[in-house]
Parts: structure tokens; C-alpha cells; sequence
């Protein structure tokens, strides 16, 4: 019972240690969000006729890399007029 005693204030101060946040942490960081330098169109599908009368299907998949914030955001508003045009 003596030896629990003893051990009692060094376990609540363990536990009240682990408990505070420590305090050189301060506010948290705010990250900052990177600019969106990619941007994936949606795929494109057209359908062929063969020479034999049989049909194919042709899907494209591309996209676009703009290192310019004011560029990619006038390639994304120009996105339907590309998907309109082929």
C-alpha cells in the first residue's frame, strides 16, 4: 500500500503531462494551396465506320499543364468550346 502511494503522484503527473499540448507549439500553420498546374479534360469518344461496314470506337483521353494561374483558368472556361469544336 506504501509502494502505491509512492507511485501515485508520479503516474497523475505523467498523465497530466501527456495530456498538455506542449507549449512552443503555438497557433497551427496555415497551408497554403498550390496553384493547379493540371488540368485533365474529359474524355473524348467518336465512332468510326470501318471499310467492312463495321464500327470502332475511338476514345481520347488528354489534358493540359499550366504553370500560370491566369492561364490554366482561361483553358478550364474554354474547355466546352475545345469539346465543342473536335
Amino acid at each position: 500500500m506504501r509502494r502505491a502511494l509512492t507511485l501515485l503522484p508520479l503516474v497523475l503527473a505523467s498523465a497530466l503531462v501527456a495530456s498538455v499540448p506542449p507549449a512552443m507549439a503555438g497557433a497551427p500553420k496555415k497551408e497554403e494551396k498550390a496553384a493547379v498546374t493540371y488540368f485533365a479534360f474529359k474524355p473524348l469518344t467518336a465512332v468510326a465506320l470501318r471499310r467492312d461496314g463495321r464500327r470502332g470506337v475511338l476514345t481520347l483521353e488528354a489534358g493540359l499543364e499550366a504553370k500560370d494561374p491566369k492561364l490554366m483558368e482561361r483553358a478550364q472556361q474554354s474547355e466546352p468550346r475545345l469539346r465543342a469544336a473536335f
